[in-house]
């Protein structure tokens, strides 16, 4: 089990993703299985986005289901993810492909 924070901006808004997230499989290649909240989403000029003054609390909620290539020596960390989003009552079929570095 892993949790993990970020930081997203999508079309002129940002928030932060704060999930918690569990790895299948073996080194180097995992099915990535998660959930969690999108927090302090805001548009440019710093208005909430998604919240709602009658339902205070996480403006969304996002899960995740991929493929994540991280080989347990370090190095490149590679992942594609099917991240649906649940807010107000409905689901948006989202998804992303990330890169990075992990030590």
């Amino acid at each position: 089990m892993g949790f993990r924070v970020g930081f997203t901006t999508w079309s002129l808004i940002t928030g932060f993703p704060v999930m918690a997230n569990l790895l299948l499989g073996s080194n180097p290649d995992y099915v990535e299985i998660g959930f969690g909240a999108l927090i302090g989403f805001t548009t440019p000029e710093g208005k909430p986005f998604f919240s709602s003054y009658a339902n205070p609390g996480p403006d969304m909620w996002v899960g995740t289901l991929g493929f994540r290539y991280q080989p347990d020596s370090g190095g490149i960390v590679f992942r594609v993810d099917f991240t649906p989003l649940f807010w107000n009552g409905g689901v948006v079929e989202w998804g992303g492909v990330s890169m990075g570095r992990t030590f």
